[in-house]
């Protein structure tokens, strides 16, 4: 009797492995490639990253922005930033100066600090 009962538990044996090992795969797998794994992770990371630089960036850019307002500050303008304002905006120059113009492109990377 004990001969019959060991292909049936060899074979229950096996099913039981076998699903153990598909359970294991499963969450293996979920957790490496599932909305909230590893490579979600990653990507998650490598955008947080990008966005650090792009939020530095516009920090110094700001900076500058502020730095230019605050010399046109009614209460104490900056004479010389006065007089490069008045020119860019109205195409002046004084005699004996000479106008360079620039590629826009060229200009915005030139005026930028």
């Amino acid at each position: 009797m004990t001969q019959s009962y060991a292909p049936e538990h060899k074979s229950q044996s096996i099913m039981g492995l076998a699903l153990w090992a598909l359970f294991i795969g499963y969450f293996t797998f979920h957790l490496i490639q599932g909305d909230r794994g590893l490579l979600s992770m990653l990507r998650l990371q490598a955008m947080h990253k990008q966005a650090e630089i792009k939020r530095d960036a516009l920090a110094q850019e700001r900076a500058a922005l502020e730095k230019t307002a605050q010399l046109l500050h009614p209460r104490h303008i900056d004479p010389d930033m006065l007089d490069e304002q008045a020119r860019r905006q109205l195409g002046y120059i004084a005699k004996g100066e000479t106008m360079v113009i620039l590629p826009k492109a060229l200009n915005d990377a030139v005026s930028r600090p």
